[in-house]
């Protein structure tokens, strides 16, 4: 908005109200959690129209090289539960965290939600098939298997590159997943493992790595 002195003839600046700078739009609000208390802020986000589909969105995702786990833990009734994740990732050192996350419609969702704890089993490249069986839907996934407690009473499974026990540190809901942050207070790992690697849409293998291991 401009205006002048009467005194000076000068031209007076004067600043533009916020509304006019950020007209009302549709928001919506998600929580930040912050510090070991987990206090939780709302924050306003504007709503952003998606440019692209579903499918693009999953094809430029799927470009990103990850690592597969297969997590397990124990339903209400004490019965193994395990899912097949590449959505792990790390968060802290100090204290240790790491997350994963899980689609609202799994059928395992709901045991993880209630558990207080769970184990993450880092695969080996030898290990495809492990990996396939935990993400197949079947009854028992645990078939042919013989898992030892852990913290918690969670199934460990006996093969793995790394194994890390963990407490529930928070659950987060994420558009259609769960996100789940958790302490690491028990770990064990194979130094010399190869990974299992997962690489769009497929398995794959480390490129250093010979062709015929």
């Amino acid at each position: 908005m401009h205006s002048r002195n009467p005194a000076t003839g000068r031209e007076i600046l004067r600043p533009t109200p916020a509304s006019k700078l950020w007209p009302a739009r549709p928001i919506t609000s998600i929580g930040l959690v912050l510090g070991e208390e987990h206090a939780t802020l709302q924050f306003q986000l504007e709503k952003i129209q998606m440019s692209f589909d579903t499918r693009t969105f999953r094809d430029a995702l799927g470009l990103f090289v990850t690592g597969v786990t297969v997590i397990t833990t124990r339903d209400e009734e004490g019965r193994p539960v395990g899912i097949t994740a590449n959505s792990f990732n790390s968060v802290s050192l100090e204290p240790a965290l790491v997350l994963w996350s899980v689609g609202r419609r799994s059928r395992s969702v709901a045991a993880f939600e209630q558990a207080s704890h769970f184990a993450v089993h880092i695969l080996r490249i030898d290990q495809q098939a492990l990996s396939t069986q935990f993400a197949t839907a079947m009854t028992d996934k645990f078939s042919g298997l013989d898992p030892e407690p852990g913290l918690g009473g969670v199934p460990l499974l006996s093969e793995y590159a790394a194994r890390l026990e963990c407490s529930i540190y928070g659950r987060h809901p994420a558009g259609d997943h769960i996100v789940f942050i958790a302490s690491v207070e028990r770990l064990a790992l194979n130094r010399k493992a190869r990974p299992l690697v997962y690489h769009g849409g497929q398995y794959a293998r480390l490129a250093d790595m010979p062709a015929g291991s």
